[in-house]
Order: structure tokens, then C-alpha cells, then sequence
């Protein structure tokens, strides 16, 4: 094992800047539509796959079920997500997409991809191929340790 504590320390703060550098985007809403927070886009990105339960969201997202309340609330104040009773468990709840939701989760997915190419416009092609192959690996191993 090559681990040691100075590589865990280098990595733990570079990975608090990448998640400052995401979470700054919605942090100072440069175009974000509805004024969308980074954990509504998680929320919304989640549900343009299929519907999901309230734990189902916790659980994806690594949060308590108070929190994803919160967010659904604000995403249905905003008329981006609906919730809906399952029809068979009606303890069930599950949240979908309105076509407003579909519509503004597509808008900022596009716009935190521009800003994504503006950085990685900057690196050498082998570079960020590198980045892709270390974070693909990074995933893998944290799914295998349990951790996603």
C-alpha cells in the first residue's frame, strides 16, 4: 500500500476544492434558472431517469429523509417536481419531473457543462484524459469500498 497520511491530506483538500468549485456555481447563481441550488439539480437530475421514493433520493444523494423533504418542497413550490402517492403502498410517496422540471434540469445541466469545457479547455488533451481515467477509478474503488 502506498497510501500515507500526506497523500490522504493533498487529496482530501483538492477534493474540497473541486466540490467549492461546483457548489460555487449555484452558490452565486451565474444563470442557474429558478434560482436552483446544487442539491435541487441533484434531486432533479436524479428524477430524469425515472421517478423515485422520497428514500430512495436520501439514500442517492447521502442525506436524512428531513433534508430531501426540504428540497422537494422548494422543488414543488417551484413547480419543477410533483409528488405522488404509490397507488398500491400508500405510505409510498414518489416524486417525478413536471415538464418544467424536465425542462429547467436540462438548462442547467448544459450550463454547468460550458462551464465544466471552460476549465478543461485549458488542459492538455492527455491530461484530461488522465483526470477521466483517475476519477473512473477513484468511483469504482469507493463503490467497492461501500462508500457509494
Amino acid at each position: 500500500m502506498y497510501q500515507t497520511p500526506a497523500t490522504s491530506q493533498r487529496l482530501a483538500a483538492l477534493m474540497i476544492d473541486v466540490e467549492r468549485a461546483v457548489k460555487g456555481d449555484f452558490k452565486r447563481n451565474q444563470g442557474m434558472p429558478d434560482d436552483l441550488s446544487l442539491s435541487q439539480y441533484q434531486v432533479l437530475s436524479l428524477l430524469v431517469i425515472q421517478p423515485q421514493s422520497m428514500k430512495d433520493i436520501a439514500t442517492a444523494l447521502n442525506v436524512m429523509g428531513p433534508t430531501v423533504v426540504r428540497v422537494v418542497d422548494a422543488l414543488e413550490r417551484k413547480g419543477l417536481a410533483q409528488r405522488a402517492r404509490d397507488t398500491v403502498d400508500r405510505r409510498l410517496v414518489y416524486l417525478s419531473l413536471t415538464d418544467k422540471g424536465r425542462t429547467v434540469q436540462g438548462t442547467a445541466g448544459d450550463r454547468r457543462h460550458q462551464r465544466l469545457a471552460v476549465i478543461v479547455d485549458t488542459l492538455p488533451r492527455d491530461t484530461v484524459d488522465r483526470l477521466i481515467s483517475s476519477l473512473g477509478d477513484f468511483v469504482t474503488a469507493a463503490t467497492a469500498a461501500g462508500l457509494l
